[in-house]
Order: structure tokens, then C-alpha cells, then sequence
């Protein structure tokens, strides 16, 4: 019962400081900065596919992969509230500015890493940190965690439709050469295939927490622990899911967003639905660093610059 009433507490006093921090308006500022980053993450993200399939990859399955990240766009849960951005995301995925990349390079990168430098301010008021390092510093910080966090979510995307893929790959090319010697690497493929059938959206889930646990972890100027981030996280996942649910019927039951804005209505739709995701996020990091203070019976949180990272 006490643990109910300190996780009621935490609830309550999040929701309070979000207002009270300004959260309610950053989350506009959010999600503007989410469609500014948006294309050109997408053309960052394609082009390094495309660049280490052409390397490692034959031809074929080399559009393969392309083509199966942007299944996960187009079949996405959110990709009805996105559907006036995916002609253009659609022809980035299919066909990656590769000549664009090699002289505009610098501006993608910072373009799309402004939306980490947004989150990073929203996420130090939600964490108390007063003495951030400089703006220069924090912008080196936002282009390298972009880079670095590209990559994550390349391994990730890998992991859950890729290693499938390639595991049909490699036992129909077994088959098809008929070496029977390497029959124990088609049993793991097909071990590796079973479980990819069975568990997952149970193994999306679970990356998916980690990753977005991640960035609460490794984008404020805060040192803390991992485990600190999980609350919020967890909380954070369920109300983008109600959230989604909840958006979808909204828009399909009630047409009055395509009465006011008429020809614009995509572009509203997506704004509000990354508004809300910003909203809901923000709050996450205000219940973890209520659930911290709370549940580890902290007084204070040291926001002074020994503790940025």
C-alpha cells in the first residue's frame, strides 16, 4: 500500500510539473523540430543502408532490405497520421539521394540532430539541470548522439526484420546447393526463424523500451542510472499506445480537421499526433525523475556541471 501511494504521488507531481515547466508548450516546439528532422534522418538513415548492403550485400537482397524498412513505415501503427509525409519518406527509402548526401552531408546531420538539441532542453528542465555545459558543446553532443543513435537504430531494425531475412537467404542458398554439411546452421536458422514467427512483437517491444529507456538515459546533461529511466519509460510506451488508438478513432469519427484546414489536414494530422507523442514523452521524464526522488528517498538531484556528461 505504501508503494501504491508513493507511485500515486510521483504520477501526480509529474503531471504537475510538466504543466508547471512549460511542458504543454514545448511539446509544439517538439514536434515542429520532429518534422524538420524527419526527412533528413530518413536520407542519413537509407543512404547507410544502402551504402553497406551495396558493399556486403548482393543486389537483390540489397533491395530487399531497403524495401522491408519501409514496409515498417507504411504498416506501421502510426502511419495513418503520417500519410501526407510518406510520398516523400517513401521515395527517400526507395531511392536515397546518394549524390545529395556527398555535398549536403553537414546539413542533414545538423538538421536532423536539432531534434535531439530540443529534446535535450526539455529533458535538463525535467531533470533540474541548471548549469548545462555551453550551447557549442551541447551541439557537438547532439550531432555525435544523432550519429551514434542512427546506428542503434540500424542494429535495431537489423534485429528485427533483417537477421529473418537473411536467415531465409542463407538456408535457401544451403538448399540450393545442396551442401550437406551444413545442416546444423540451417537447424539455428530455422530456430531463429520460429522465434522471429512466435515472439515477435514480444522482442519489438522489449528493444523498443530499450531504446527509447536509452534516450532518456543518454540525452540530458545528467548523470544517472539506467534502471532510473524505466518508469517513465514503460509509462511513456503505454500512452503512446492508447494514445495511437485513441488518435486513430478521433480523426475517423470526427472529420473536422479536414473541414478546417482542408488541403493541409496531413500535414495538421501529423503535427498533432507528434504533439502528443512530445507531450507524453515529456511527462515520462518528469514521472522519472519523480519515481527517483521518490522511491529512492533523494532530497535534491546534483544539477551542477560535475554531474554533465
Amino acid at each position: 500500500m505504501q508503494y501504491l501511494k508513493k507511485l500515486i504521488l510521483c504520477y501526480k507531481n509529474a503531471f504537475i510539473d510538466t504543466v508547471k515547466h512549460d511542458g504543454v508548450e514545448h511539446a509544439g516546439y517538439i514536434s515542429f523540430l520532429c518534422m524538420l528532422a524527419i526527412f533528413p534522418f530518413f536520407i542519413f538513415f537509407t543512404a547507410i543502408i544502402s551504402g553497406i548492403s551495396a558493399i556486403y550485400i548482393e543486389n537483390n537482397l540489397n533491395e530487399s532490405l531497403v524495401g522491408i524498412f519501409t514496409s515498417l513505415l507504411t504498416h506501421s501503427h502510426f502511419a495513418k497520421f503520417i500519410i501526407a509525409l510518406q510520398p516523400r519518406i517513401i521515395e527517400i527509402t526507395t531511392s536515397p539521394p546518394q549524390s545529395f548526401l556527398g555535398l549536403a552531408i553537414v546539413s542533414i546531420v545538423w538538421s536532423a540532430s536539432s531534434l535531439l538539441e530540443g529534446l535535450r532542453t526539455i529533458l535538463n528542465r525535467a531533470y533540474r539541470v541548471r548549469n548545462p555545459p555551453s550551447y557549442f558543446f551541447r551541439r557537438v553532443m547532439s550531432i555525435m548522439q544523432f550519429i551514434l543513435i542512427t546506428c542503434i537504430m540500424l542494429v535495431i531494425t537489423f534485429l528485427i526484420k533483417f537477421v529473418p531475412l537473411i536467415s531465409n537467404y542463407v538456408m535457401s542458398l544451403i538448399e540450393m546447393l545442396k551442401i550437406s554439411q551444413y545442416e546444423y546452421i540451417k537447424n539455428i536458422l530455422n530456430i531463429v526463424i520460429i522465434i522471429d514467427r512466435n515472439i515477435s512483437e514480444f522482442i519489438s517491444f522489449t528493444i523498443m523500451f530499450l531504446f527509447l529507456s536509452y534516450i532518456y538515459y543518454l540525452i540530458p546533461n545528467k548523470k544517472q542510472r539506467f534502471i532510473h529511466t524505466f518508469i517513465g519509460t514503460f509509462n511513456t510506451m503505454i500512452l503512446w499506445w492508447l494514445s495511437t488508438n485513441a488518435f486513430q478513432y478521433y480523426i475517423v469519427v470526427f472529420p473536422q480537421i479536414n473541414l478546417v484546414y482542408g488541403s493541409i489536414a496531413g500535414i495538421i494530422i501529423a503535427l498533432l499526433y507528434f504533439y502528443i507523442c512530445s507531450v507524453i514523452f515529456i511527462y515520462g521524464a518528469e514521472l522519472n525523475y519523480w519515481s527517483y526522488m521518490v522511491f529512492f528517498n533523494r532530497n535534491t538531484i546534483s544539477n551542477t556541471n560535475t554531474d554533465s556528461k
